[in-house]
């Protein structure tokens, strides 16, 4: 780490490597920036596939910037895979720390396969509301709700509505 800026790189080799199965080689590297108010965080991986699976690339970039009284986040990112749709995806949300212990949560996310030959285009959106409530150091409960709503062309609309509660403690 350099004046905020940390960077990371990571190969792996494939494995299953037969006609038809199998990943092949994954490169991945990050680059992130922390500094008082503001993090950024842009990330990049190509896994090359094996037999007759395309090639998958996915870029993200994650930014926050803390006001004190919020904290907004906001985060852009694509899949793209050859003959297959690619998918674009973006989500907003804020942090509100209500006190020391409590911190409250809300966002929205949208993604969206383009269309492709004779698959239709594909959109997804949801939003989610949670809440930490740290106990100590090492322990937070913590609790939230999504929506979410997925639409494809000449299909019935799929809604989910998931509730969540849970605890944290890490040795």
């Amino acid at each position: 780490e350099m004046s905020g800026f940390s960077a990371a790189v990571s190969y792996s080799l494939g494995e299953n490597k037969t006609a038809t199965v199998g990943a092949g080689n994954v490169t991945s590297f990050s680059v992130t920036y922390a500094g008082g108010p503001i993090y950024a965080a842009w990330a990049y991986q190509a896994e090359k596939a094996n037999g007759a699976t395309p090639d998958l690339k996915y870029n993200q970039l994650n930014a926050s910037y803390d006001l004190g009284v919020v904290k907004l986040l906001a985060a852009v990112g694509s899949v793209k895979q050859d003959l297959t749709p690619s998918t674009s995806e973006y989500q907003f949300g804020v942090d509100y720390p209500v006190s020391g212990a409590l911190t409250l949560s809300a966002n929205y996310a949208q993604s969206k396969d383009d269309a492709l030959g004779a698959t239709p285009e594909a959109k997804r959106s949801g939003f989610g509301l949670g809440g930490a409530y740290t106990l100590s150091k090492r322990t937070f409960l913590y609790g939230g709700y999504r929506s979410d709503t997925a639409e494809q062309a000449a299909t019935p609309d799929v809604k989910t509505s998931v509730f969540a509660v849970g605890v944290q403690h890490k040795f």
